[in-house]
């Protein structure tokens, strides 16, 4: 009888650890890509904005962390934080966390619409979002919102982050009931 030779056996392909669009968020910034510098940015409307290198999957995701370039396109372009692929309409939905607001008190979000399936698989990959009780809305259309500058704390007149700034009719007859009815 014939045995196989030890070399020409394959040994099981392993999943890697971390996959981008599985368990780890497309805009997740990743610890090879810490380091920060100011450039113009297209998708800040050509500003001054942080720069990140961009080093996907090099070194260990930074999960609390958005990658500043990667977070400004999603936002701009309306691509999914997870996947990284465009929402269209109808597959576009966001889940209502809230950055803060501006002096007249706005409901701005930094966090980018998902694909409905992304939000689904997000719920139950995500730490954050499987204790929260936040269940996905619907995007809004164009004229619910705006986009706004989040400036960085450390450098005068630069760009950080980009958020969306909702209209106060979306914000009190979409946002504000699906908070009240949170678990």
């Amino acid at each position: 009888m014939l045995k196989p030779r030890r070399d020409t056996l394959e040994a099981p392909q392993e999943k890697p650890r971390y996959v981008i669009g599985d368990n780890v968020p497309w805009n997740t910034l990743w610890s090879a890509e810490q380091e920060i510098s100011v450039k113009p940015c297209v998708f800040a409307g050509g500003a001054s904005a942080t720069h990140q290198p961009d080093a996907q999957g090099q070194g260990r995701p930074l999960f609390k962390t958005q990658h500043h370039v990667r977070q400004r396109m999603c936002v701009r372009l309306l691509l999914c934080s997870v996947c990284g692929k465009h929402t269209p309409p109808g597959d576009c939905v966001f889940f209502p966390f809230r950055l803060g607001g501006d002096q007249r008190g706005a409901w701005l979000m930094t966090e980018s619409p998902v694909h409905k399936a992304c939000a689904e698989h997000a719920q139950t990959a995500c730490p954050f979002l499987k204790g929260n009780g936040l269940q996905p809305l619907t995007f809004p259309g164009e004229s619910e919102y705006e986009i706004a500058p989040i400036w960085d704390e450390q450098r005068s007149g630069v760009v950080k982050f980009l958020a969306y700034k909702f209209t106060w009719e979306f914000v009190r007859s979409v946002i504000a009931p699906a908070l009240t009815r949170r678990p």
